[in-house]
Order: C-alpha cells, then structure tokens, then sequence
C-alpha cells in the first residue's frame, strides 16, 4: 500500500511522472543490455565448439608424362563438337602462308593469306569454295602448296602412337609434348586441368606448321 501511495504521489507532479518516466526506460535499456549480453556468451559457446571447415584448393591435375593417344582423341573430339577459331601460320622455305577461320561442327569459314593474294574460303560436305561478293566457286588448290596432312587431326591423331610425346617439366605456363623424329620436331600444347588443345607445331629446317586454336 506505501508503494501504490508513492506512486501516486510521483504521478501528481510533472517532477514526479518524469522520474517514473526516467525508471521505465532505466529497466528498458537494462533489459536490452542483458539480452545482448546473453546472446553473446551463446554465440561464443557455439563458436567454441563448432569445428572449424578448412578451405579446399582444386587440386591441380598431374599431367601423364607420355601422351596419350586417347587423351588427343578426346581433346580432339571435345574440339570439333563445338565452334572454334583458328589461326595456321605456315612458312616454307621463307614463303608465308596464313589461314585464320572459324570452324563449326558442319562448316569452315576463312581466309588464307599468301604471296599470291588472299582469298576467302568456304568448306562444307559439298566441297571447298572460294567465296566473293558475285559468289562460291569450286576449288581443289586451297592447300596446294603445303602439306595438308599436318593440318588433319587424324593424321596427327595416328602420328602419337608411333612418336614418343614427351612432357616438357621447363614449360609451366600448360602442358607441353614435344617429340623428334626423322629431323622432325613436333609439339602439342594442352591446357592445364581442362586438356583443351591450344597449339600443335611442327618444324624442321625447312619448314614450320605453327597452328594454333582457340
């Protein structure tokens, strides 16, 4: 009853409600401090023993130190289902040929480059055109003053089998094979991790296919 009396005593004057008002809001703030705190030392305690997940690296593929055949098939395989670009810069005895395209699943479009002049090509299942603005024509010379075996994935496909391809370890940026014969150096560059093909190159003192893909 002496409380309920004081109480209403502070309520009669503005002094009075203030101080309650002031008490309402001390025991507010109070509670709010003890509910953070509260939730603190929980948070700490799961911290405490939740174990903790250490972060995983992808590990880096280890390369086979001799090529594969089935490894080229698949690369090559993984190549021609999609669309890509190209670009073959072949020099012979000091005379350049360039052809730079794109070649999809069922064409091959682009330009070959050479003392003779450049031309646009066009290759489908009907055959190899040379295209101008008045249109196709047939044509059989587009590889004629080269070899065109070391552009044939096939014939490369079959050359692995009878060459040992070597892992260069000295060339870190991908995965490099290189193999000699004959006074014949050939090279095949795979992309770390994926194999994807990057560039195939084949020199000797009187050549160089360097053909690359991308």
């Amino acid at each position: 009853m002496k409380k309920s009396k004081e109480l209403k005593k502070l309520k009669e004057t503005s002094k009075g409600r203030a101080l309650l008002k002031l008490i309402r809001w001390s025991i507010f703030f109070a509670l709010i401090l003890v509910i953070c705190l509260f939730s603190s030392i929980i948070s700490n305690n799961t911290q405490k023993t939740t174990p903790k997940t250490e972060e995983t690296t992808p590990k880096e593929v280890i390369p086979e130190e001799i090529l594969q055949p089935d490894i080229f098939i698949t690369t090559i395989n993984n190549l021609n289902s999609n669309s890509y670009n190209y670009n073959y810069e072949i020099v012979i005895n000091n005379i350049k040929y360039i052809y730079n395209g794109t070649k999809t699943p069922t064409t091959d479009i682009g330009y070959k480059e050479s003392p003779n002049g450049t031309i646009k090509y066009y290759i489908d299942s009907t055959g190899t055109y040379s295209e101008t603005t008045s249109g196709r024509t047939l044509i059989t010379d587009l590889y004629a003053e080269i070899n065109p075996d070391y552009l044939d994935f096939n014939y490369i496909r079959e050359l692995i089998p009878t060459l040992e391809f070597k892992l260069n370890n000295n060339y870190t940026n991908n995965y490099l094979y290189e193999a000699l014969k004959d006074d014949i150096n050939y090279q095949i560059e795979l992309e770390k991790n994926t194999y994807n093909l990057k560039y195939i190159k084949i020199t000797n003192p009187t050549f160089n296919y360097n053909l690359t893909f991308n």
